[in-house]
């Protein structure tokens, strides 16, 4: 188009093809697979995790985060443009099953998520407990779900920070309704937050490093 080809005789270019991504099948988590990793999950783990999975922020978005932009009062999470991928500030609304697990462990300020390689420390959590980590399928489960019970595209698009067309092409009717209202439904156990207490003393000491690599 801009004519750096010779027009008058057959170049290489007419060779070309059109590259076309491939399509990769969006991986989720099932409402039990979610409810065995929160079972399980320490203190330095779990608002990674349930922010993840209830409010479906990228995984890099989670690990910016302060517990000054958790604006449970108000019912949402603030991200900062500077802490998004599209460089733009967005308001994450709070579900009532989200606000019961941050409200009891919500702190006034401070780095929500303590890791400096949080993919190291959910590999390892994933190696101790039995199971697979799964990439960015929090985020794929929150949006899949979220799109069935709520099935406004456009919406659920600029509660993530994705474009509508991206959306519905993704995570239009990946799962039902009824396990949508099951994964909103994850409430956490009658003895949170001292439970996070006693996985805590169970290992005996409170680096994640010293946890998972200490001989079985």
């Amino acid at each position: 188009k801009r004519r750096y080809l010779a027009a008058d005789r057959p170049t290489v270019f007419d060779g070309m093809s059109v590259w076309k991504d491939e399509i990769v099948p969006v991986t989720l988590y099932t409402p039990d697979e979610m409810q065995f990793l929160l079972g399980r999950a320490g203190e330095m783990l779990l608002p990674y995790l349930v922010i993840g999975a209830f409010a479906g922020l990228r995984n890099i978005e989670v690990t910016r985060l302060d517990w000054s932009h958790i604006r449970l009062e108000r019912g949402f999470i603030e991200c900062e443009a500077s802490m998004t991928k599209t460089r733009r500030r967005r308001l994450v609304p709070i579900s009532e099953n989200l606000r019961a697990w941050l409200k009891p462990i919500a702190q006034q300020s401070g780095q929500i998520v303590p890791h400096r390689d949080v993919a190291t420390a959910l590999d390892y959590f994933c190696k101790k407990i039995g199971t697979r980590w799964k990439r960015n399928a929090l985020r794929h489960s929150y949006i899949s779900y979220r799109l069935a019970l709520m099935p406004d595209t456009a919406r659920v698009a600029l509660e993530c920070g994705n474009s509508p067309n991206i959306i519905f092409q993704h995570y239009r009717e990946l799962v039902m309704p009824d396990h949508a209202q099951a994964w909103f439904n994850i409430l956490p156990p009658a003895d949170y937050p001292q439970c996070l207490i006693a996985r805590r003393n169970k290992h005996g000491r409170r680096n994640w490093r010293e946890i998972f690599e200490q001989p079985s």
